[in-house]
């Protein structure tokens, strides 16, 4: 998932998602493993993140999601971290990554 203004990693949405198939088809062949890429806009990704990310698993089919996660901090005792929420409301097996 990326937001629609430039990052470090690209300059538009668009470039974005090149780079993320190029990566996704270079996994691919080095592992001799089928891997898709998806790559998912939104003008405000903090925001979106649960939903869109349970919610693309979902359309795409994914058996499994893997997303990193940080050392929990104060506000993860009170609200659920976005690979928490996501590890309770996705249908699919999430990996979470520290």
């Amino acid at each position: 998932m990326t937001s629609t203004t430039p990052g470090a990693i690209a300059h538009t949405p668009a470039e974005f998602a090149e780079k993320l198939k190029a990566f996704a088809a270079e996994q691919s062949a080095a592992r001799g493993i089928d891997i898709k890429a998806d790559a998912v806009t939104s003008p405000d990704p903090v925001r979106d993140l649960d939903d869109t990310l349970r919610r693309t698993a979902e359309e795409l089919g994914a058996d499994l999601i893997v997303m990193a996660s940080h050392v929990p901090g104060f506000a993860e005792y009170v609200f659920s971290s976005n690979a928490g929420y996501l590890a309770n409301h996705a249908s699919a097996s999430v990996l979470v990554v520290r």
